[in-house]
Formats: structure tokens, C-alpha cells, sequence
């Protein structure tokens, strides 16, 4: 079972994944790429869900929108999970690895989508 955890930026998405439980970052893209890079993955891998964060304000409805396009589209099940400091965690976590500042800032998206996914797993677990 793969869900996906999305965390939508106007520019930029970060991507995680969580298979049997193990959440891990796995890309992040341009934002206008990121229907074409889903569907190009479900191709390969089957996804069950899809899990976007949301930020509230005037983004949280397009990302609305463009969730619902991927769900008629591919008929995968969709779900949003309030993202808000998801960004902060994600540069308190990078800001602890021995890694160039490039891979961090490449990466942070990711990391907060990785922290997208593994919160609302854990509110799954606990209701």
C-alpha cells in the first residue's frame, strides 16, 4: 500500500511516501509538473491514497481543486491534513544534518511532506 503526502507550494511541491507504514521524502518538483509526475508513478507503483497539506488561506483552495482533478482522474482516494509549521519542522530537522545547505534547501519540501504524511498517519493510528 503506497500513500503519497504532498506538500503544495505555488512554485515548488515537495513528495513523500509512506509504504507499510515507513515514511521516507522522495522529490521536489516544479509545481506545474507535479499532475504529470503523479500520474507517471502510479503507472509504476500503485498508489492508494494521497494525502495534500493544507495551509489555509487563499492556496488551500487550489489545492482543493487540482487534489479533485487527480482524484476523477486516476480514481485514487484523496485526503488533506492541516500543514501549518510543517515548513519550520522540516528546517529544525534539516538544520541538524551534516549536509551541504543546498541539499537542505533542495530538500526541505520533501522533508515537509514526509511530516504531512507521518501526522495524519498518526492521527489515523489514534482515532
Amino acid at each position: 500500500m503506497i500513500i503519497l503526502g504532498i506538500d503544495y507550494g505555488e512554485k515548488k511541491s515537495g513528495v513523500a511516501e509512506a509504504r507499510s507504514g515507513l515514511v521516507e521524502p522522495l522529490v521536489v518538483l516544479k509545481t506545474e509538473k507535479l499532475r504529470d509526475w503523479i500520474v507517471n508513478f502510479n503507472q509504476r507503483e500503485k498508489i492508494q491514497k494521497i494525502v495534500f497539506g493544507l495551509p489555509g488561506g487563499v492556496l488551500q483552495q487550489k489545492i482543493i481543486k487540482i487534489a479533485e482533478e487527480i482524484k476523477n482522474f486516476l480514481s485514487i482516494e484523496v485526503d488533506y491534513f492541516n500543514e501549518e509549521l510543517t515548513t519550520l519542522d522540516a528546517r529544525k530537522i534539516l538544520g541538524k544534518l551534516k549536509r551541504k545547505r543546498d541539499y537542505k534547501k533542495r530538500m526541505e519540501d520533501a522533508i515537509a511532506a514526509a511530516i504531512i504524511l507521518e501526522l495524519y498517519l498518526e492521527r489515523r493510528k489514534n482515532v
